[in-house]
């Protein structure tokens, strides 16, 4: 699982709308939100993303 991913109107930072994925670290229990690009599709696509990856590719074992 690979989170929930949403949208919002933009930030003030110059773009239209920003896509977050929000999620929950399996080992702490701690909930987290990710901003991505804003062509993200997927929440699996916007955390591979973030490790220079496509959903394709991004497929991990373990996480820490």
């Amino acid at each position: 699982d690979f989170g929930e991913l949403f949208e919002t109107d933009g930030l003030n930072d110059g773009d239209a709308m920003a896509r977050f994925v929000r999620g929950i670290d399996p080992s702490t229990g701690r909930k987290y939100c990710l901003r991505v690009s804003p062509t993200c599709k997927t929440a699996h696509e916007g955390v591979a993303s973030t490790f220079g990856e496509t959903e394709e590719s991004y497929h991990p074992e373990v996480e820490s």
